[in-house]
Parts: structure tokens; sequence; C-alpha cells
């Protein structure tokens, strides 16, 4: 994992931690109101959890849909899965 640019005293001023509780990367959103975990899994998969401002719970949102844009010529949609959807099918 590379480290991002160094924090502005701004930033510096608030606590979050450096990664979220699946280990991933954080992106923030918003005004700092929800983060993003970005998880990369075995295989090539890519999770991806919507965090409380805190960036440590997970947060449901409405979205059906999560659309990532890695550079401005490769775009990727991805379906949204309720956390509670991954828990019931690993439970079974």
């Amino acid at each position: 994992m590379t480290k991002g640019p160094p924090e502005t005293t701004a930033h510096a001023e608030h606590a979050h931690p450096g990664e979220g509780p699946h280990h991933g990367d954080l992106v923030e959103l918003g005004n700092e109101e929800y983060h993003a975990e970005v998880v990369h899994g075995e295989g090539g998969s890519v999770s991806v959890y919507i965090l409380d401002s805190a960036a440590k719970s997970a947060v449901p949102i409405d979205a059906t849909e999560l659309t990532i844009n890695i550079t401005k010529a490769n775009m990727l949609t991805m379906t949204a899965t309720s956390i509670k959807d991954i828990k019931g099918s690993k439970a079974g």
C-alpha cells in the first residue's frame, strides 16, 4: 500500500483510523460525513463498505448501485449488496 500526500494541519486536527475495520483503504465522502472503505480481495474482487464519519462502523444507504470512477475513461459500476445479505449467505 502506498502512502498518500502528507496531512494538512486542518486534516490532522481530527482523528480517524488509517485503515477501515476490514483493513481496507479509506476514501472520504462529502465533508467527511461518510467514508468508503475499499477492500481488495482474493481473485481480484473488490468490496466497498460505506462507513460513518469516524470510519469505524458500516452505515446503511439507499443506493442500489455504486459507480467508481477510476479514470475518466474507465468507470466501474457495482451492484450494492447489504451486509445482512452477505452474512446470511455465508451462514447457510
